[in-house]
């Protein structure tokens, strides 16, 4: 139950476009292993929502490398700023970083970069938007795709 109480808290956080204050990562006393299993469990309810773990700190206080990532596959249409988009950018990668513009093209940036990421959000390479996130006490070691807070 405590679980899936801080799973609504950072999932309407999310959406009101409220900011949660933590410092540096958020952190929990939930084990990895509980934390996906949480995390695998509220995906589940929906056939849009995937699972990911995050790593690196450039989406602090947002999350970290102890924390799961619950996405939703979207369209670009229903992006708006504030929003964590996941995406591929040009080497590949799964990133997750916050929506800041979108105009003529989408653009993105991680909390804690003082530049926008160089790769544009564009539909070809959308994975979806954050809709919540579950943190443990450790870092996870799990075998889920990686999306990468990334230093720019």
């Amino acid at each position: 139950m405590a679980t899936t109480l801080r799973f609504l808290v950072c999932f309407f956080s999310i959406l009101c476009g409220t900011q949660l204050t933590f410092a540096g990562a958020p952190v929990s006393s939930v084990s990895p292993e509980q934390a996906l299993s949480d995390a695998e469990q509220l995906a589940s309810l929906r056939p849009d929502w995937s699972v990911f773990q995050a790593a690196g700190n450039s989406m602090e206080p947002f999350f970290g490398s102890n924390s799961l990532l619950i996405v939703q596959a979207v369209d670009t249409a229903s992006l708006r700023p504030g929003m964590i988009a996941v995406y591929r950018d040009a080497e590949g990668d799964l990133v997750g970083h916050q929506v800041v513009s979108i105009g003529a093209e989408i653009l993105a940036k991680g909390a804690n970069n003082a530049v926008i990421d160089p790769t544009v959000v564009r539909a070809d390479n959308l994975v979806g938007i954050v809709v919540g996130m579950l943190h443990a006490a450790d870092t996870q070691t799990t075998a889920l795709q990686v999306v990468h807070g990334k230093r720019y």
